[in-house]
């Protein structure tokens, strides 16, 4: 407290900035629909799937490669007793590989009766977004990608690309 300043002002001070602060944060509609994404890194870039399609988050375990299939695929493994195949989104996404390093996990996801482990670089989190602050994909994103992507968010002044699963699915069988 400066000298000469007498408690009661200051305090008024202190409570007319709080009173500031609070007026300029967001005002959130609770009634407004959100969504929940597991957000994930390939080679540093954030992007999400929808929480309602990851059944599981798994370190990598043994996966035992299945010859004859395409380059993504990167074979399967067993899951206390299921065999699920396990698919590398880099090789998908028609990106370089992600290096090994012990961030590496397998979401298992499924959507349209289709179920499958997907590697990721890393997982970063599990949030809820307001629906109404996932805008459109941006128009530079290339062609063979494009398609896949259902929208774009920020989370924590990074751009996430949104994955739509069913999507990718489609191009994995048509692959």
């Amino acid at each position: 407290m400066e000298q000469g300043q007498n408690p009661a002002s200051r305090n008024d001070e202190i409570l007319g900035a709080v009173r500031e602060r609070l007026s300029a944060t967001q005002i959130v509609d609770v009634n407004e629909d959100t969504i929940q994404l597991v957000l994930f890194t390939l080679l540093g870039a954030y992007y999400a799937i929808s929480g309602e399609d990851i059944k599981e988050i798994l370190y990598p375990g043994k996966i035992t490669p299945i010859p004859g299939t395409p380059p993504f695929l990167l074979g399967l493994v067993n899951i206390r007793g299921d065999v699920e195949s396990v698919i590398d989104f880099n090789l998908l996404l028609s990106l370089p590989k992600e290096p090994d390093t012990p961030n590496k996990r397998i979401l298992i996801a499924e959507k349209n009766d289709v179920k499958t482990g997907i590697m990721v670089g890393a997982v970063v989190d599990v949030v809820e977004l307001l629906k109404s602050s996932i805008g459109a994909p941006i128009g530079t994103i290339d062609d063979s990608r494009r398609d896949l992507i259902s929208g774009i968010a920020t989370y924590r002044d990074k751009s996430v690309t949104i994955l739509d699963l069913a999507k990718v699915f489609q191009k994995m069988e048509g692959l």
